[in-house]
């Protein structure tokens, strides 16, 4: 989970090079003996991404947990709304905002229950390092789950909670008295995360591994980033490293968790849609005037490289007007997605996994400079109507390659925009046959000390030669 924007958090809690634990703020819901021997722990961490989507009413139970030195403040009917209500908070539940995101493809449905009292005391969990052992010591969050799921399982069948019939149960989520470390910046309170147990807990012919936990005041920016993991796999697109911003808050695993202080987060960008099969990707393979509607009305976004080839390496552009979950958004309009899946992640500033490239050139989310201003957008607050090989930023690849991608005469920002675009080389013109016989006159007509040249006359020979390959479409050497 990003730390809000006001928190007095220090860079250090994730340190620079410093490996994540297993499991931690990824897609891993199965335990490695799960997979076949020698499956990368990059393979592992992308279970929930890989697996067949969820659709329809998804089964989520939250499990609410005090301490004997933090008892619970909220009410079971409080989380009941902030989950599951429909019309009844001014910026919406967990529920809707999934409704609205997916475009009714995923409906949250569940049970609130407890709260249970826990045998140890909130210090014991979070352990003065947040309860996942940043910068150091002992985690004991994991802990914690485990007793929640200990203490909740007299009273719970877990088994409808698997949704998709895999054996393990898709949504545990605790809830615990007290605030949460990414907003408080206390080592003395729980970090929301999502993350797995030490080993599976089985009840009910199913199993728990992964679970995600948050605190008791959570907003629903926070509910909804930690289940973009546990739920769908999405991983974190903000700098793991905290040397940069990432994707900032154009999406909800970045900074977008906390717009509006976490009431009205952002949607998830138009890559993590797309891992889901949320949206549909339209290639490009020629040039002409693409249409590009809101994101949110279509559920269409374009996908461009060099002659519509499909590469690991490519550009997503979506349309992103300020309406819904999106209406907190830093500002409207085209917005242009470099993408590189041979990337792990979003830590190294200078070449993201997902990076939004900023029509100001400014690069102020790589520079750590904001989380996302109006100059991101096409054409927002500086003008820039034109993406090309040439321009500033330029469509060219990490590599500096030519990918040929041009998007040009960008229209203003509204629901419906438009734009030239166009992934293919500009072609070579070759001269007419009667330029290239004029070319070989003239050279024939040079006459050094009044001879035809032997070389000259060569060249010229050659010239009919390549002529007459190209006309006929053979290849060879001259």
């Amino acid at each position: 989970m990003r730390e809000s924007a006001s928190s007095p958090v220090l860079r250090q809690l994730a340190l620079p090079g410093r490996p994540r634990w297993p499991g931690y703020g990824d897609g891993t819901i199965f335990p490695p003996r799960q997979f076949p021997l020698g499956t990368s722990a990059r393979e592992i961490g992308r279970a929930a991404a890989d697996r067949t989507p969820l659709r329809g009413k998804v089964r989520v139970v939250v499990v609410l947990v005090d301490f004997p030195d933090r008892p619970m403040q909220e009410s079971n009917e409080h989380f009941e709304e902030l989950f599951f209500s429909s019309g009844v908070l001014p910026s919406g539940s967990v529920a809707e905002y999934y409704r609205e995101v997916t475009g009714g493809m995923v409906d949250l449905v569940g049970e609130v229950v407890g709260p249970f009292r826990l045998g140890q005391s909130l210090a014991w969990y979070a352990n003065n390092n947040f309860g996942i052992g940043r910068p150091s010591g002992t985690p004991r969050a994991q802990r914690m789950a485990l007793d929640a799921a200990t203490v909740a399982d007299p009273g719970i069948d877990f088994g409808p909670y698997d949704n998709d019939g895999n054996g393990f149960v898709d949504a545990f989520i605790v809830v615990h008295a007290g605030a949460g470390g990414e907003a408080t910046g206390n080592p003395g309170d729980i970090w929301s995360h999502k993350w797995v147990l030490a080993s599976p807990y089985s009840t009910d012919a199913t199993q728990i591994y992964a679970y995600l936990t948050i605190p008791e005041d959570a907003r629903i920016g926070v509910c909804a980033h930690e289940l973009g993991h546990l739920l769908f796999g999405f991983p974190d697109l903000y700098d793991i490293d905290y040397s940069s911003e990432g994707v900032g808050n154009w999406c909800l695993m970045g900074g977008g968790s906390w717009n509006g202080g976490g009431d009205v987060p952002a949607h998830p960008s138009a890559w993590c849609k797309l891992q889901q099969g949320w949206v549909t990707d339209v290639d490009v393979t020629s040039t002409g005037t693409v249409t590009f509607t809101d994101v949110k009305s279509t559920r269409t976004v374009h996908r461009l490289w060099l002659d519509g080839q499909r590469r690991p390496e490519y550009f997503l552009v979506e349309n992103r007007q300020r309406t819904g979950y999106d209406r907190l958004l830093p500002g409207p309009g085209l917005l242009i997605w470099h993408i590189d899946e041979t990337q792990q992640d979003n830590s190294d500033e200078t070449h993201y996994m997902v990076g939004l490239v900023q029509a100001d050139a400014q690069r102020d989310l790589e520079r750590g400079r904001n989380r996302g201003d109006s100059g991101d957008v096409y054409p927002g607050s500086s003008g820039n109507t034109a993406f090309t090989p040439t321009s500033n930023p330029d469509s060219n690849s990490y590599t500096g390659h030519v990918t040929s991608v041009s998007v040009t005469g960008i229209s203003a920002s509204g629901p419906s925009m438009s734009a030239t675009v166009s992934v293919s080389p500009a072609p070579t013109p070759r001269p007419a046959p009667e330029v290239a016989e004029r070319r070989a006159a003239r050279l024939g007509s040079v006459q050094p000390n009044g001879q035809v040249s032997d070389a000259f006359a060569k060249l010229k020979s050659d010239l009919a030669t390549l002529e007459q390959l190209v006309d006929s479409g053979r290849t060879g050497a001259v």
